[in-house]
């Protein structure tokens, strides 16, 4: 993205644009699932295709944000966590494996078919979460759009297929009793 020329004012003005995601997120995130990491992607997407002029996001505000992300999934793994699924570890470990393996052929498929180069299709499939992609995109010279894009696209599938998929599964494949009374 080329950097808006002009005065201090107009990079001040330029760097509002950062402002508005925020704001909108926290006032509307009860809308949706997720809504504190949707509305600013959503806006994030609209300003990028827009012809409003946006700045990069300075280096020392990229490592705040990977210093936030990673503090956050730190502080959210409790050590008795990590006793309690000692005894599913190989299980846990299997079907992350099978996961990886999945999303390495996935991403690989992608650049295959697409016109994506490796990175930014790997990334694009992985598991992991959107803004820890989009900020490993950006390091590895990927492109944070599209990553974005397809990460955003993935979890809005899992939120409307996966509840109606398993209400299918349990109330019609297993029949269990208690969910037999919901309607479709």
């Amino acid at each position: 993205m080329e950097r808006p020329s002009g005065s201090d004012d107009s990079t001040l003005i330029h760097g509002l644009w950062y402002i508005i995601p925020v704001i909108l997120a926290f006032r509307y995130a009860s809308l949706l699932p997720a809504g504190i990491m949707i509305i600013p992607l959503l806006i994030t997407i609209v300003l990028t295709v827009s012809p409003a002029s946006i700045l990069d996001v300075p280096d020392p505000l990229f490592l705040l944000a990977q210093l936030a992300v990673g503090t956050s999934l730190g502080r959210s793994i409790a050590i008795q966590d990590v006793f309690q699924a000692g005894r599913y570890s190989l299980y846990y470990a299997g079907i992350t494996v099978i996961l990886i393996l999945f999303s390495f052929a996935s991403g690989y498929l992608l650049s295959v078919v697409t016109n994506l180069d490796l990175a930014t299709a790997m990334l694009s499939a992985a598991p992991g979460g959107v803004i820890e992609m989009v900020l490993t995109a950006d390091m590895v010279d990927a492109d944070p759009a599209v990553v974005t894009a397809l990460q955003l696209t993935r979890i809005l599938l899992i939120l409307l297929f996966v509840p109606m998929g398993l209400k299918w599964l349990f109330v019609r494949v297993l029949r269990y009793p208690e969910q037999r009374d919901v309607k479709d």
